[in-house]
């Protein structure tokens, strides 16, 4: 009767050992995808702040272009405040601006793709465990069955 009580015991501790790697694995699994998530969501916030960044430049790039097309047109002896001269300073403005504003929109929309990828990192990691809770009854399951066929030919 002793040799099948060892052998029970056996199967429980492989059964119990089996559970605990399993639950260190997702655990470590979803440690790793919430890092990764939480660097994807750093990046997206960076490619948004970069591109207010470069949409001020653009902007400021415009008003510089623009102030210098307006020296050079007085200094040509057009009047600056009207008529073709106005319009092309205004025209350099509102290109820069529009520049501008397409660099903001390129920007969310790639960080709305990157965020979505975080996102998916923390789904995964999720669904790690909950694959290891489900794995964890089938090895309870497999465990105590071993166990019971120990005693039956025991």
């Amino acid at each position: 009767m002793a040799a099948p009580l060892v052998i029970a015991g056996l199967l429980a501790t492989s059964t119990i050992v089996s559970i605990v790697g399993s639950r260190k694995a997702a655990k470590q699994e979803e440690s790793a995808r919430r890092r990764q998530a939480a660097l994807l969501d750093e990046q997206a916030a960076e490619v948004v702040r970069r591109a207010r960044v470069n949409a001020d430049l653009i902007r400021d790039q415009g008003k510089r272009t623009s102030a210098s097309q307006r020296v050079a047109f007085a200094e040509g002896g057009v009047d600056v405040g009207s008529g073709s001269a106005l319009a092309t300073q205004v025209d350099t403005i509102l290109t820069a601006n529009k520049i501008a504003l397409k660099e903001k929109l390129n920007a969310e929309r790639d960080a709305d793709l990157i965020r979505m990828g975080a996102d998916v990192q923390r789904e995964v990691g999720a669904g790690a465990r909950s694959a290891q809770k489900t794995s964890e009854i089938g090895t309870l399951l497999s465990g105590g069955a071993s166990i019971a066929g120990a005693f039956k030919k025991g």
